[in-house]
């Protein structure tokens, strides 16, 4: 039985007044441990990251960032044998 849980992602925006986005979800396919933001790719634009798993098998999932606040379809990945936090 594959359960699928979303990572949802909602974008402030600086300037007069307060302004979000509505949230944009992207699914995983296990329940994430930890969630990371950085540039993964170095183009100068926040990427994510989280790890799950996929029939057993620990992945890490990298959605690289578009630089309005979304982001692509991820990237998967498979880390091993053994599920671990990243971060």
């Amino acid at each position: 039985m594959l359960v699928a849980f979303s990572l949802a992602v909602t974008l402030h925006h600086a300037g007069p007044g307060v302004s979000l986005n509505a949230p944009k979800a992207f699914t995983v396919e296990r329940l994430p441990e930890s969630l990371i933001l950085d540039d993964f790719n170095g183009e100068g634009r926040p990427d994510a990251g989280t790890g799950g798993l996929t029939g057993g098998i620990p992945v890490i999932y990298i959605f690289l960032g578009n630089g309005d606040g979304s982001f692509l379809t991820p990237a998967k990945y498979k880390i091993g044998d053994v599920a671990a936090a990243i971060g």
